[in-house]
């Protein structure tokens, strides 16, 4: 993660956390919860303190943030606590234990530690960053009017560990920025390098509008395929753990990813072609040079790579022509988001599933 991002996120935690006085309604919540579980003690009715908690977890939004924050909240035991999920906990623990105040009460109690926690650890990393910040004069990116900040994290089995690494993914991505900027007929300089970071290494990239929702396109509906490629490779792991002597349930399993993958590859490829009103008699070779950014994305995708989007401010004097397509792009970024926290959980899950090897 980016200086400017955990400076960022520390700064969200306080506006989005702190100022909407989150932890003080879930204490506001568990003080009534935990009195009406006190024995000879008269019932106090708690709607009024579950609503306006409810209320104010439904407005705490994580679909802007990028990937990499969300994973911190994750961590840090805010995520799960707050917004839709946080919500959801809550409306498990009250009403579907409705006659169960004490593990109400519990569960909580555990919500206000957990965010209390990770609103300590923010406020601990905040006095360090505000003196970087000072230092360095690290600035937010400005971007344009009609431009879209990419942020390509190199993580898990895509990242960058050696020089090698480093000219197969740099070849990679510049055949997938040629498939898609030439289905635009625009070349790949489109897509402007302003950045990059260690670490996980992250690249920053900037492009107009038409390529990014392009670019996120291909990226939804891949996260689709390698979600389902992902629940295959689980069944494989699974048939290769019973050790069974039957050696053709594992072929079979293996050739359902990879005929899933095709198929999905197509599918993506077609619905390319149609958004962006590709010709496959005239503009073959545009089409050729597509199919190879769409596969070489997937494999990215595939291999634990991740892709962030972030739109510029909307201004007052902005293009009217943009605003269809901003709106276009602000859905599709969010969908991205979801499944990337989908395949996110399911990663965890696995990993703490016993007695179930993970496939490196």
């Amino acid at each position: 993660m980016q200086v400017e991002e955990l400076y960022d996120l520390c700064h969200w935690i306080d506006r989005e956390i702190v100022q909407e006085e989150i932890s003080q309604l879930y204490a506001e919540l568990h003080q009534v919860l935990n009195q009406n579980i006190q024995p000879n003690q008269a019932k106090l009715p708690f709607e009024k303190q579950r609503d306006k908690l409810f209320n104010a977890l439904e407005l705490v939004s994580l679909s802007e943030l990028p990937t990499a924050q969300i994973e911190i909240l994750n961590k840090i035991g805010i995520a799960k606590n707050v917004g839709t999920d946080g919500k959801k906990k809550l409306e498990n623990a009250l009403y579907i234990n409705a006659l169960d105040l004490a593990s109400a009460a519990q569960v909580v109690s555990e919500s206000l530690n957990s965010i209390n926690d990770g609103v300590n650890w923010s406020k601990q990393m905040l006095t360090p960053l505000n003196r970087i910040v000072e230092e360095e004069e690290v600035e937010s990116i400005i971007l344009e009017s009609g431009k879209v900040l990419l942020r390509i994290r190199f993580a898990n089995h895509a990242k960058i560990s050696n020089l090698s690494d480093f000219k197969d993914w740099g070849k990679a991505w510049w055949e997938i920025a040629r498939g898609v900027t030439m289905a635009h007929g625009d070349a790949p300089e489109s897509f402007e390098i302003i950045g990059a970071s260690k670490g996980s290494i992250i690249l920053s990239l900037v492009t107009a509008y038409a390529m990014a929702k392009t670019t996120s396109g291909i990226i939804m509906e891949a996260l689709k395929v390698v979600e389902k490629i992902y629940d295959i490779k689980e069944l494989a792991q699974r048939v290769k753990h019973l050790e069974l002597s039957n050696q053709d349930a594992e072929k079979v399993v293996n050739k359902a990813a990879t005929d899933e993958k095709a198929a999905g590859l197509e599918h993506i490829l077609n619905s390319a072609i149609a958004e962006i009103g590709l010709d496959k008699e005239k503009q073959a070779n545009e089409i050729t040079e597509l199919t190879k950014s769409i596969k070489k994305l997937v494999d990215f995708l595939d291999k634990g790579g991740s892709v962030d989007f972030v739109l510029p401010d909307q201004s007052a004097d902005e293009d009217e022509s943009l605003e269809e397509e901003r709106k276009t792009l602000e859905s599709r970024f969010q969908e991205v988001r979801m499944l990337e926290k989908k395949l996110l959980q399911l990663e965890h899950q696995a990993k703490e599933e016993d007695g179930i090897p993970r496939e490196d």
